[in-house]
């Protein structure tokens, strides 16, 4: 059934017109005279319901029932079609609900369940929702006919229910499967016919004495990924048979369990092994060890398994673990070929080093998460080959760090969020290139105590950095967040191509030009900052070698950056830059690819430069009224957000860049039309987000176009000739509004993607069925951003 609720006028209006009426038309007829409370159009549609309709259509058409105009509460609307369909048996209350944007019927409500007790039939005419979750209510037992919502694919039965009806087993298209029944005796045979399913979920919280059925070979749902047993009175699952396709399997609350399934260790694909509180199970498999995709395994509350073996806990693949304090890992003088173990938890890390002789191939240690280090009694140091350690959020762990130094190997080290106050001196450590320690309040780094070259060097929104005598070379180096009480003496001691520099600053902080301390500037290639622009005034005269500038002048500094020749810079960035110099500053960039500007006022017209090699140009939240004065040969993207003061006369002589291929223009407050002179250009995406008194048709004109957003604008009807643009591959509709559904005709476009990201609040989207001819099936990816997009806020060239 297609219907736009959120537009039953112009819905009416399109169905009144047709000489001949199918079941889902008179239907449709139906919900739109259930929602409105106009009596002329519901007179009328009760007359064409006469003429086309059943008896029984219509005999369901004159129950008092209404629907809301709006979206309503979901229980009124299901009650009202359920009221519907006992009167009509053909009427279609799944399909009927889904108008309303929702996907999951809930059958919880007291007045629902008398209604279906009544006439338990009508849960198949349900056809057409995917999710259905079914409560406590049904007097009888659920009803067989659930087995002909053959359009389900979740479903979740929860209440007191003893049997469920063997017809579940025709669900064809089920993948998630959760049955929580209090008293549940059976689980019908039939569930092995399920051949889509892929989660199954079985709770039963049963006191009774008897065993529940089940099928034992569930080796049929070849799509199973994930399967729960819980509170299910089971003594003995040796028999049964599992499918390889198992990622996760769980035990919960098994009180009776003795052994699980033999063939759990035949489970190729299994990632995650959960065994909860099952107080008589009293070994697992040694085979685990041999499974190469099991990452986690979960051994709690489980009193009588005593030990486990290493070869288990230490298994290629393993990289957490969550064991009771009474399991005891036993070494089975095994040398592990390991070389990356990713340990969560201190008793393995306590084991890995006092046995560090078998794990002698190590080289990467991930530790993460855990803060219980007081039975660790050795550092890290015993594991001599290391060569790369990442930790995270342990505290207190000290212990690990003291001879730090004693690993040799070591070239890389990630530290986020460790509760140390210093690192220990590693200046001897010549292998190590890479350094990151971030989110640590208490740590202050010595830069003595780091090697003097390095390829690394990442510090962010730590306490500190206390500058030594050593200079410190590094290919890259990034300031965060730090607090730097003498940034002159730590420019002194610091070389490096690309340097981020983002320190946390007082309110009261004064400017001081950095660039000249440098001790060797002519080596810095790169800088991004958001320091006052005072803070590199001279950044032109020093760094000769400068090829990307990136200021965010957070603190709106006036001071002006000095002009100095800078042949080398291919990329400016400048936010809230308050000099009024442009001119002389771009005068001197010859080789400059990419500009941006944002939020630059002092100027209201763009500076008379030449800039011959400029490519990209992004003007966000400036003055500037055109762009007439600059001449850009090269000139292929232009981006121009909230540039209020961009007159229309400029926006017509954009062809004056004649290579120009991208353009998106958005936010303008006076500019209400395309200018016909832009289909001169040999445009290949044209993102057009401003607002539009009409789409000009000229713009068909524009055959090379690839890419194409139509900004937040509203239509009638999207104009036909979009679909005959020869090239168009994507298509953005983001925040438009159609008046009537997209013709058949767009089913050429065959688009790569379509651009239209769905609201949370569904009374905002434009139905599917409104613009699903602009996706080609199997073939059109609906995207809430294009592939190609350039983000130029996170990346330059």
């Amino acid at each position: 059934m297609t219907l736009d609720i959120h537009n039953i006028d112009t819905e009416f209006k399109r169905l009144k017109l047709q000489q001949q009426y199918t079941s889902d038309d008179l239907y449709a007829l139906f919900i739109i005279g259930k929602i409105s409370r106009d009596e002329a159009v519901i007179s009328e549609v009760a007359e064409l319901l006469q003429q086309f309709g059943t008896q029984a259509i219509n005999q369901s058409f004159k129950t008092r029932n209404k629907l809301p105009e709006q979206d309503g509460n979901r229980t009124k609307i299901l009650s009202s079609l359920i009221t519907y369909a006992s009167k009509d048996a053909n009427f279609p209350v799944g399909e009927a609900y889904k108008l309303f944007d929702f996907i999951e019927i809930r059958l919880s409500d007291e007045e629902v369940f008398k209604k279906l007790n009544k006439n338990p039939s009508i849960i198949a005419q349900f056809k057409g929702i995917t999710h259905l979750h079914i409560y406590e209510g049904f007097t009888n037992g659920i009803p067989a006919e659930i087995g002909e919502i053959t359009s389900l694919t979740n479903l979740e039965i929860e209440g007191d229910y003893s049997h469920l009806p063997e017809t579940i087993g025709n669900l064809v298209h089920l993948e998630e499967l959760d049955i929580d029944c209090e008293g549940l005796q059976e689980i019908p045979a039939s569930i092995v016919k399920l051949s889509a399913l892929k989660e199954f979920d079985i709770m039963v919280s049963s006191e009774a004495e008897a065993p529940l059925k089940m099928p034992f070979n569930l080796s049929a749902l070849k799509q199973l990924e994930s399967l729960t047993f819980y509170k299910i009175n089971v003594e003995n699952f040796t028999e049964l048979q599992l499918p390889t396709s198992l990622k996760k399997i769980g035990f919960y609350r098994l009180p009776k369990l003795k052994a699980l399934p033999q063939t759990i260790t035949q489970l190729k694909n299994l990632e995650r092994l959960e065994v909860y509180n099952c107080p008589l199970l009293e070994t697992i498999p040694d085979e685990l060890s041999e499974l190469e995709k099991l990452t986690y395994i979960r051994l709690q509350e489980v009193p009588l398994i005593k030990q486990i073996k290493d070869t288990i806990i230490f298994a290629p693949s393993i990289s957490s673990l969550s064991l009771d304090d009474t399991v005891e890992i036993i070494s089975t003088q095994t040398h592990f070929q390991n070389t990356t173990l990713s340990i969560r938890d201190a008793r393995m890390l306590n084991f890995v080093l006092s046995h560090a002789k078998y794990f002698s191939n190590l080289k990467c240690l991930s530790l993460g998460n855990f803060r219980d280090f007081e039975n660790i009694k050795a550092g890290i140091e015993q594991l001599k080959n290391l060569e790369k350690i990442s930790a995270i959020s342990l505290n207190n762990s000290d212990v690990l760090w003291g001879s730090l130094a004693a690993c040799k190997q070591l070239k890389e080290l990630h530290f986020n969020n460790i509760g140390l106050a210093e690192l220990p001196n590693l200046s001897t450590l010549q292998n190590l290139k890479k350094v990151s320690i971030e989110r640590s309040d208490n740590f202050v780094l010595n830069t003595n105590h780091l090697p003097l070259d390095l390829e690394e060097l990442n510090l962010a929104f730590i306490k500190g950095i206390q500058v030594g005598k050593n200079s410190i070379y590094s290919d890259s180096i990034r300031l965060e967040g730090v607090t730097i009480e003498n940034p002159k003496a730590l420019f002194s001691k610091i070389t490096t191509p690309f340097l981020s520099f983002y320190p946390k600053l007082e309110e009261a902080y004064t400017p001081e030009d950095l660039t000249p301390y440098l001790q060797k500037p002519g080596v810095l290639k790169t800088l991004y900052t958001t320091c006052p622009t005072g803070s590199f005034e001279s950044i032109f005269k020093h760094c000769t070698q400068l090829e990307r500038l990136s200021i965010d002048n957070k603190n709106e500094d006036k001071t002006e950056l000095q002009s100095h020749p800078a042949t080398q810079l291919k990329v400016l960035r400048l936010t809230n830059y308050k000099g009024a110099n442009l001119k002389a500053l771009l005068t001197n960039m010859p080789n400059l690819n990419l500009l941006f500007i944002n939020g630059h006022n002092a100027l209201h017209t763009f500076p008379k430069v030449n800039l011959p090699k400029l490519e990209n140009l992004f003007l966000v939240s400036t003055s500037f009224e055109g762009l007439q004065n600059l001449k850009a040969p090269k000139l292929d993207r232009l981006y121009m957000l909230m540039c209020y003061e961009f007159t229309s006369e400029a926006y017509a002589a954009l062809p004056q860049f004649t290579k120009l291929k991208k353009l998106s223009f958005s936010g303008s407050n006076s500019i209400k039309t395309i200018p016909k002179e832009i289909t001169t250009l040999k445009l290949t995406e044209f993102l057009m987000e401003h607002d539009v008194d009409e789409f000009p048709d000229y713009i068909k004109n524009m055959t090379t176009l690839e890419t194409l957003s139509l900004g937040a604008n509203s239509f009638e009807n999207l104009p036909l000739w979009i679909a005959d643009l020869p090239n168009l591959t994507r298509l953005s509709i983001d925040h438009c509004r159609f008046e009537n559904p997209i013709p058949d005709y767009f089913k050429k476009l065959k688009l790569l993607e379509l651009k239209y990201y769905i609201n949370k609040f569904s009374g905002y989207n434009i139905p599917y069925d409104n613009y699903r001819n602009l996706i080609t099936p199997n073939y059109t990816k609906q995207v809430g951003e294009f592939s190609n997009h350039f983000n130029v806020y996170v990346k330059d060239l």
